[in-house]
């Protein structure tokens, strides 16, 4: 079983404490970046880089370019214009200019945050989209005035060895690492040094595996990075220390061998029997299942399905066989065999007469996997839905002659919206729009509805826009505050996961919205209203419903573990 970390986006760079209280009004009153130059020591892979002035502009920091970037790159080469030319330890080539918003990657254009600077014959390099191009991340602590460019844990894998099991954690770079064991409760500790996570999974990142009752990561410092990984056992479990390491003794995969005797009677499992349950205005839906299986779940949209997946298990359900007692929330229950990733999975499917709450909960002792629907906290909850632009702003168009009809934002953002607020209403939430039509709402104005109604979430929808028409696709989700990034972070999660373009990652960035909110707030960009394939989605309404869908998604589970 592989979980999936995608691209880090750090902590909050914050600007130094001599001048961050003053900066900060001003960009309140403003609304505009504010640029202050201050010293900051780098540690590059923990290497120390020593002290550098630095300019901090909004959320991106500005370094000299210098021998630190070796430490990251293969090779640096300076050419005609003062330009930069990156070789990635991966094979890609990297290409920045001073004062363009524009990198050249593999020969095609990506859009920086903040241009690289030129000043009294010194580059300086915007860090943060320098290190997402690069593969590394990047976190600034305010309070010690460091900056540390760090590796990237990128996935974490569990497989069964003979008498064992096989714990992989790869990473974007070597680094130094350490494997200690603590007690009550039993559990074994990875700590990868000079090593960022993304916080896209809290708690149980695998479920059990023999004496392994699951697997958790989590960002123990970041300031220094480190990030652990938690192998909590049943009893006290054996471990030897695989690991491919360089001359250094680092290693970009770390790799554990858990010796386990209950991993050699792992066997295909069986998934025997579905029933429901009624209790008190909620459904539960009980799988019977053995072995060693796992579960992943997921939803589907038009009508409403909770998916559950079985791998490495057998069926052993006939189609038809479950009975439904007459109740308000779940339709029909349907069972088939699909492959999916070149596996044959037992799948298990709760078709809903409307979206809900639900919560799965692996019995994996008593045999059971439950599926709990009903009694959601979306019921006490208000959002506020931001739908993009309005009236005589009307965002981003496609180019005249891409479709037959040309698309503008502002026509779409409230299309979902619209969409979205009739899923949450149908859930019990109570739904703020900051626009029903197509009038024109100011930036502030949407921020102080927001502030004035004690609302749980705000949620601004936009389609976005590349300079070169066609020259990129795909889906992003900002944020500014911490508050905001678990959600932003599971939103997105579930727009990948159900619209399947590509990810173009979760971003802290300073937009008026997010910054003066005083709740949780996220702004989803779906996709690219000038690309040809994006845009030829956006015109479905199909596709703008699955939008709705995996946002309402994200939404539901988010304000689950609340």
């Amino acid at each position: 079983m592989q979980l999936q970390i995608k691209q880090y986006q750090p902590k909050p760079t914050r600007i130094p404490s001599k001048c961050f209280l003053t900066l900060m009004l001003l960009m309140l009153i403003a609304g505009r970046e504010i640029k202050c130059e201050a010293q900051m020591r780098l540690f590059v892979l923990g290497k120390d880089a020593g002290w550098l002035l630095c300019k901090f502009v909004d959320d991106e920091v500005l370094i000299p370019y210098g021998e630190w970037l070796k430490e990251v790159a293969k090779d640096v080469e300076e050419v005609k214009g003062n330009a930069l030319r990156i070789k990635c330890h991966d094979g890609k080539c990297i290409e920045l200019r001073p004062f363009s918003t524009e990198a050249v990657v593999e020969e095609k254009s990506v859009k920086l945050q903040y241009p690289p600077e030129l000043k009294d014959g010194k580059l300086y390099l915007p860090i943060r989209s320098l290190c997402e191009l690069l593969n590394f991340g990047f976190t600034y602590d305010s309070k010690t005035g460091v900056g540390y460019i760090c590796a990237l844990l990128s996935s974490v894998d569990i497989k069964q060895s003979g008498a064992g099991w096989l714990l992989d954690v790869s990473l974007s770079s070597n680094v130094s690492y350490n494997i200690e064991r603590l007690s009550a409760p039993e559990r074994i500790y990875i700590d990868a040094h000079h090593c960022l996570i993304i916080p896209t999974k809290y708690g149980e990142v695998i479920g059990r595996h023999g004496s392994i009752a699951r697997v958790r990561i989590g960002q123990y410092s970041s300031s220094p990075p480190i990030a652990r990984v938690v192998v909590d056992t049943d009893g006290r479990l054996a471990w030897d220390d695989k690991t491919e390491k360089d001359e250094n003794g680092k290693a970009n995969k770390i790799r554990i061998l858990i010796h386990d005797a209950l991993a050699s009677e792992a066997s295909k499992g069986k998934v025997n029997a579905v029933k429901l349950e009624k209790l008190d205005g909620r459904v539960k839906g009980l799988i019977t299942a053995e072995g060693a299986f796992r579960w992943r779940t997921f939803t589907l949209s038009d009508p409403y399905r909770v998916v559950v997946d079985f791998r490495n298990c057998e069926l052993m359900i006939q189609p038809g066989s479950c009975e439904i007692p007459k109740n308000d929330i779940v339709k029909e229950v349907r069972v088939g065999t699909p492959e999916v990733d070149g596996e044959i999975v037992a799948r298990v499917v709760f078709e809903l007469f409307k979206p809900v709450r639900y919560r799965v909960i692996d019995k994996r002792a008593d045999g059971l996997v439950s599926v709990e629907f009903g009694g959601s906290r979306l019921a006490n909850a208000t959002i506020v839905l931001d739908p993009g632009h309005g009236g005589h702003d009307p965002g981003a168009m496609s180019p005249p002659s891409m479709f037959v009809k040309r698309l503008i934002e502002k026509e779409l953002t409230l299309d979902i919206a619209t969409k979205l607020q009739r899923l949450l209403t149908s859930a019990g939430v109570n739904v703020i729009m900051t626009r029903s039509g197509d009038y024109y709402v100011s930036l502030q104005d949407r921020v102080n509805l927001a502030n004035s109604v004690n609302a749980t979430a705000f949620i601004s929808i936009h389609i976005n826009s590349y300079p070169i028409q066609g020259g990129k696709r795909g889906t992003e989700t900002y944020y500014f505050t911490p508050q905001s990034e678990r959600l932003a972070a599971i939103i997105h999660r579930h727009m990948i996961s159900t619209l399947q373009l590509p990810d173009n990652g979760i971003r802290r960035r300073g937009f008026f919205v997010l910054r003066n909110t005083t709740i949780p707030a996220v702004l989803v960009e779906v996709c690219y209203i000038n690309h040809p394939s994006d845009g030829a989605l956006l015109m479905d309404e199909q596709f703008r419903e699955r939008v709705a869908t995996a946002i309402f998604n994200g939404i539901n589970e988010y304000l689950s573990q609340f």
